[in-house]
């Protein structure tokens, strides 16, 4: 199974880090799934290079976003009709992440602007299909949060603010938990 480190990407107070400047990995690239498998953890850490942290804005800020395979996935609204619930009107979202996992080193609004969450698609609130059988996206946003909240109780989708330590003034690492449910 493979999981793909979608985005990492750094902050810095008012500074921008290059992309040369980011060096990253991931401690495992394949996890074998067996008939006993029960969940593991990857570890995803790197260092920011050639930065002079005396002379930053601000604390240096990492945000570690692990997304999983992309599914179609049907979302119904349970109604009551005659007395008995039923599943009813169901939305189909296309291209959303089956596992989405975020870790940042504070909260991400506190990172970033609302604008720059939403164009990178980092933080829960975000997460979001490629497209819908909806008519308007004001129809499909119920479902994509009963979604999202079903995703969570599952376990695979998870937000971890202060998940990102820095073990010294410029190297961190993020622990990422894979549940035994995510996706192949």
């Amino acid at each position: 199974m493979r999981i793909f480190l979608a985005a990492l990407f750094v902050v810095m107070g008012a500074c921008e880090a290059r992309a040369d400047d980011l060096v990253a990995g991931i401690s495992q690239d394949i996890i074998q799934i067996t008939s006993n498998y029960s969940g593991t953890d990857i570890v995803a850490f790197g260092a920011i290079e050639h930065m002079n942290v005396m002379t930053a804005a601000g604390p240096l800020d990492v945000v570690v976003v692990v997304r999983g395979p992309d599914a179609e996935m049907t979302v119904r609204k349970k109604e009551r009709v005659a007395g008995i619930w039923i599943n009813n009107h169901g939305v189909v979202m296309r291209g959303i992440s089956g596992y989405y996992y975020v870790a940042s080193t504070r909260p991400l609004s506190l990172i970033a602007p609302q604008d720059t969450l939403k164009r990178y698609g980092l933080g829960l609130d975000e997460v979001s299909p490629l497209g819908t059988t909806a008519r308007t996206p004001e129809i499909a946003e119920p479902y994509r949060k009963a979604l999202v909240r079903h995703k969570l109780i599952e376990g695979l989708y998870n937000e971890n603010t202060g998940g990102v330590e820095f073990l010294s003034p410029t190297l961190f690492r993020a622990r990422v938990p894979v549940p035994a449910a995510v996706p192949r």
